[in-house]
């Protein structure tokens, strides 16, 4: 919430980061993992490929709530540089949104995105997890 009214504090240099914001998650992963008694080396991998997957989600969800975030003041990173373009805050609408995110930003995201899945769907089948395999 420190970052209201500001610009997104993730960069599209690391995308992946985005998926931090669900780290608790990841803490019950990694407790279940040690419980299965698995490798640390597995674990790890697998909550690289979880934190890659939560990224891409995070992503999906971000570009639908896009009027709802920026009017809340979030700058998600499929929306950053929003605020810097558009300086009026009180006249954000669906057309401005959809303006904004033309076909260059559209196809980075989808880009981004595949990129992610495709990281996480990696380290799923280095681990030989069918299950994380069919849920990404």
């Amino acid at each position: 919430k420190k970052h209201s009214w500001n610009s997104c504090p993730f960069s599209w240099d690391e995308p992946e980061n985005i998926g931090l914001k669900a780290a608790p998650l990841f803490a019950i992963f990694e407790l279940l993992f040690i419980r299965s008694n698995l490798e640390q080396e597995k674990i790890n991998t697998l909550i690289k490929g979880l934190i890659n997957w939560a990224a891409a989600i995070q992503m999906a969800d971000d570009i639908t709530d896009a009027l709802e975030d920026l009017s809340s003041g979030t700058e998600t990173l499929v929306m950053s540089g929003f605020y810097e373009n558009y300086k009026n805050r009180n006249d954000i609408n669906q057309e401005i949104i959809d303006e904004f995110l033309d076909k260059d930003r559209i196809l980075m995201f989808y880009d981004t995105t595949q990129k992610l899945f495709d990281a996480a769907r990696k380290c799923f089948v280095e681990c030989e997890d069918e299950i994380l395999i069919i849920y990404n």
